[in-house]
């Protein structure tokens, strides 16, 4: 018998989906992509694996599709919040929305939540983080994080232009063209307002003791990653560092490379 529902689409929520358990514990897995990465491609094989292990049978899992070009970090943030106050008050409302009959009381809500982002989506959800603290939003207190690739000391924008098109020198050449429209590649510069105002509120509320559990949990890079920053946000555990793996590969398990659902698994246990 299958533990979960097949995927279906978030209301409102840009190529977002939903795997929604049979039998809910409580447990909410949250993917976040990267920098012209789509909401579940992305993670590749993460819903596979995560739907025939038993240990995930209770979990939730939402994985959160964004305009990862055009829109600046902190508008974008901005839009994850809202998103996440409301679907975080009453899951249920999105739970049968999304499977068409009701499945969920309005009792139920989430006791564990666990984010899990990708480059550019760290630097996106540590803002929507930091900003929800400063809203005493009434869920931060069951969160974790989990980071891969990290963005969020910036990224070296050539490196990040030709891990998006894979290498393909036509493609290199038109999103070259194309990025200086990208606000997003604004943001990701090192020296940019949106890398220096994260890391001084990072450091500001992580230093608060009810906030203590905002500070990244595990942060994983490649070895052979060639396009963040690696340097660590203030308070952040020192990085898990995977051989044979790059920018991109990183956050995703295979059949050879199962580290990142490891870590997922140890946050969620």
């Amino acid at each position: 018998m299958q533990s979960h529902y097949a995927a279906k689409s978030i209301e409102g929520q840009l190529k977002s989906q939903i795997f929604l358990s049979k039998k809910p514990d409580g447990r909410l897995l949250f993917f976040i992509h990267g920098f012209c990465g789509k909401a579940v491609r992305t993670w590749i094989n993460f819903p596979l694996y995560l739907t025939i292990d038993p240990e995930f049978s209770g979990c939730d899992f939402v994985f959160w599709g964004y305009d990862s070009f055009k829109r600046s970090v902190p508008l974008t943030a901005g839009l994850l919040r809202p998103f996440l106050n409301n679907f975080l008050s009453k899951p249920s409302i999105v739970a049968n929305q999304a499977i068409g009959v009701p499945i969920r009381d309005e009792t139920f809500g989430y006791n564990k939540i666990v984010f899990s982002a990708h480059s550019l989506g760290a630097l996106i959800l540590r803002r929507c983080l930091c900003d929800a603290a400063t809203l005493n939003a009434n869920w931060l207190d069951k969160t974790q994080t989990v980071l891969f690739a990290p963005a969020h000391q910036g990224a070296t924008i050539e490196a990040l232009a030709s891990e998006a098109v894979g290498g393909y020198p036509t493609l290199n050449f038109l999103f070259r063209l194309l990025m200086y429209r990208a606000q997003t590649l604004v943001d990701l510069n090192p020296a940019s307002r949106t890398i220096q105002r994260l890391t001084e509120d990072c450091l500001r509320i992580h230093s608060m003791p009810q906030h203590e559990n905002l500070r990244a949990r595990q942060v994983i890079f490649g070895a052979n990653d060639k396009v963040v920053d690696a340097n660590s946000i203030p308070l952040d555990p020192p990085p898990i560092v995977e051989e044979n793996q790059g920018h991109i590969s990183v956050c995703k398990p295979t059949n050879k490379y199962k580290q990142p659902l490891a870590i997922i698994k140890e946050l969620m246990a």
